[in-house]
């Protein structure tokens, strides 16, 4: 067998503490649903690939972690820097390179053979990665991140150089194409959707057939301008009307929650519960337990939700977006709206709660199709970094 490839993944924020109250160092380490690169790292495993996946944590103390399959070194961010990153574009821009400083001394003890960004592509993050890369001579890849250019001269040309830099990509669909139309990319482009979390994954997979309550199901943070929780809403006054025992379950939070309690109020619903942020098997009995998903975005990169509600089962409706069209075939596994069509969504959720041998039906071919999905995602990873060797 050939010796193992030994990948470094580097994650934003510059402190997930901040990030996220969650987000302790001690949660980083003993969690894999924080980042979906740690769904990948049994079969990177199963493929002689070791996974070392970077944080900054000012609560827990730096090392190297291991946790089951996965590999976590915590590394403590300047606080100094972490100031800096809150005055404007300058000051961000030399935070992150004082906070990227701080790699430097990892990358030489752990000697990767590929450097992985998993930065938010925000400048200057993955421009500091790709040259601390070079110049330890290392190959570089972007994961679900890259620069596109910007109205400016200047910021066209920063993306451009960047981008020209990168070893490889390895991208959802939608943002592949993007990236190719943007600068031409194509030859080191790897298609590679996003996976549940393996825990998640293996719970839903094992757990016996739940009774399922006549329920809605929403996941995702409370953002209304691109999640379109509102609209939702409104669809669930007009099923409420014809299935008046039915819940709504609204899984998240965000800065848009008391706006959408309002809304809830002045629609009069009944049934409506905000659960807050969910988990691991607090998240996974929900998929089991409810009778449809929805998810009526205006934008996703991906939304990995989406595969998590087709491993329980879950019938999904969503809007028609292209991050979807590998997952959701319309009538078979799953169904599909205009966006902002509130009345094809109304129906199309009145539809299943209505008819339970047709949500059983679409059900289960949403749970074989996304389990053939995630192989192909995974041994396309897998490929995408073996080749860098």
């Amino acid at each position: 067998m050939s010796a193992m490839i030994r990948v470094v993944a580097i994650a934003s924020p510059e402190d997930y503490d901040a990030f996220n109250p969650v987000f302790t160092g001690e949660y980083l380490i003993k969690n894999s649903e924080w980042h979906y690169i740690n769904s990948f790292s049994r079969h990177m495993k199963q493929n002689g690939i070791e996974l070392i996946i970077y944080a900054f944590s000012s609560s827990g103390k730096a090392g190297l972690y291991h946790s089951g399959d996965r590999l976590t070194r915590l590394i403590e961010p300047s606080k100094f820097a972490l100031k800096l990153c809150r005055y404007g574009f300058l000051g961000k821009t030399l935070g992150s390179g004082i906070n990227f400083l701080r790699l430097v001394r990892p990358l030489l003890i752990d000697s990767p053979s590929v450097v992985l960004s998993l930065q938010f592509p925000l400048f200057p993050r993955n421009e500091l990665l790709t040259v601390l890369s070079k110049l330890f001579r290392k190959k570089f890849g972007c994961f679900q991140s890259f620069t596109l250019p910007k109205g400016s001269v200047w910021h066209r040309t920063i993306g451009r150089l960047f981008n020209s830099l990168v070893n490889f990509f390895v991208l959802t669909e939608t943002q592949a194409l993007r990236a190719i139309r943007s600068y031409g990319t194509q030859g080191k482009v790897y298609y590679v959707g996003l996976i549940p979390p393996y825990e998640l994954t293996e719970f839903l997979l094992n757990s016996a057939s739940m009774t399922r309550k006549k329920a809605v199901l929403f996941v995702g943070r409370l953002d209304d301008k691109q999640k379109r929780v509102s609209l939702l809403l409104n669809a669930f006054k007009k099923v409420q009307e014809k299935c008046v025992d039915c819940e709504l379950l609204i899984v998240g939070d965000g800065f848009d929650k008391p706006k959408l309690e309002k809304l809830t109020f002045n629609l009069g619903l009944r049934n409506v519960r905000f659960l807050g942020w969910k988990s691991g098997k607090e998240l996974a009995l929900l998929y089991l337990t409810s009778s449809v998903f929805c998810l009526p975005s205006v934008s996703e990169s991906y939304a990995v939700v989406v595969s998590e509600a087709m491993l329980a089962a879950l019938p999904v409706v969503v809007s028609n977006l292209p991050c979807f069209s590998d997952r959701i075939v319309d009538g078979n596994t799953g169904f599909v709206f205009q966006v902002g069509d509130v009345e094809t969504l109304t129906k199309r959720l009145l539809m299943l709660l209505g008819e339970p041998e047709l949500s059983r039906e679409i059900g289960e071919n949403a749970k074989k199709h996304v389990l053939k999905l995630i192989n192909d995602y995974a041994e396309r990873l897998c490929a995408a970094l073996s080749s860098q060797e």
